[in-house]
């Protein structure tokens, strides 16, 4: 919560609800995404990592909090002075209600909706970080996940809101993408939406910035409509990183000078400043999706990655093989 990024969501759709409102619902998003990927694997934490795995350790948590920002209502001006950049605890716990797992029926299963999967090498670093420990290591904890909730809410119908992250990936990064489509009429499918606002809250090729594709956003963003958040400017895009010249950029006006967000929560706490905290309520509704959810990949056996995997599909099955097959075809577990 305290990333600059994560921070200036709510402000950017304030700014620019004149017109991104409009298209803030099921009939002209095609998807969301929240990503966190990172290149680093467990080594020396598996301790921590056996007990929680990648479900507990950020989707449930860190990447819903960034999810909870992009689908809120804007909070009406005169309650946007006391919490403007996280919006109020009613506000956020609203939202937390409506949230489902994808594809859930009244009694039904919902498991297409979970994916897990575990990085290849995972068994040898459990081992050497018990090597003390005289038994055998089996494990299935999950260090990918994709997830996908939906909303009950009619504002959203047909919207999938995708949560991933995962260690020993291709690049260290975290996101939230939303893919708009233009006009595409109610429950027609949207699998050819091309036009994204990304906020990009670290790393990858944009770094700390707000983008969207210029070309395929022609008729929904209008760079001359645009209105910069405070603390924000456009910059001009010269490619660095080997990002594509169509990419609109804005970027925070304070650039290494900004404060980390770490920095940010300590001083929220000292100022006894709540917005960048759960309340009792939110937590216990924010449990209330990821219980379910826990549920059912609790009990699932996570698909084998090699290291430097891109996860940038949903689906990880099919990679390499089960863990359960790298447990049997592995004695460099037995300790």
């Amino acid at each position: 919560m305290g990333k600059g990024v994560v921070q200036a969501i709510l402000p950017f759709r304030r700014a620019n609800r004149g017109w991104l409102e409009a298209l803030w619902t099921g009939r002209h998003v095609g998807a969301v995404e929240v990503s966190m990927k990172e290149t680093e694997d467990c080594q020396g934490r598996t301790s921590f990592y056996e007990g929680y795995g990648v479900i507990r350790d950020v989707l449930q948590n860190h990447l819903t909090q960034v999810l909870v920002l992009l689908k809120m209502d804007i909070p009406p001006d005169k309650e946007s002075t006391s919490s403007p950049s996280l919006g109020s605890h009613h506000h956020r716990t609203a939202v937390l209600r409506e949230l489902v797992l994808g594809g859930e029926t009244e009694g039904g299963e919902s498991r297409a909706s979970i994916h897990v999967g575990q990085y290849q090498g995972y068994l040898d670093h459990v081992a050497s970080d018990r090597r003390s420990e005289p038994r055998v290591v089996r494990t299935s904890v999950p260090t990918a996940a994709s997830v996908t909730l939906a909303s009950r809410h009619p504002r959203w119908g047909g919207v999938s809101f995708t949560l991933k992250a995962g260690k020993a990936l291709d690049e260290r990064t975290s996101y939230a993408r939303v893919v708009l489509c233009d006009g595409v009429p109610e429950g027609a499918a949207k699998a050819g939406c091309a036009c994204e606002l990304l906020f990009n809250i670290q790393g990858g090729k944009f770094g700390t910035a707000i983008a969207w594709n210029r070309t395929a956003c022609t008729g929904m963003i209008e760079p001359a409509a645009v209105v910069t958040p405070p603390g924000w400017l456009s910059v001009e895009n010269e490619g660095e990183n080997g990002l594509a010249a169509d990419w609109q950029v804005l970027r925070p006006t304070a650039g290494e000078n900004a404060p980390n967000a770490y920095d940010m929560v300590v001083a929220a706490v000292l100022s006894g400043d709540r917005s960048m905290f759960l309340d009792t309520e939110e937590l216990l509704h924010q449990w209330r999706v990821w219980d379910n959810v826990l549920s059912k990949a609790d009990t699932m056996e996570p698909e084998l990655y090699p290291k430097g995997f891109a996860l940038d599909e949903v689906e990880m099955s099919g990679l390499i093989g089960s863990v359960s097959e790298e447990n049997e075809d592995s004695p460099h577990i037995e300790l």
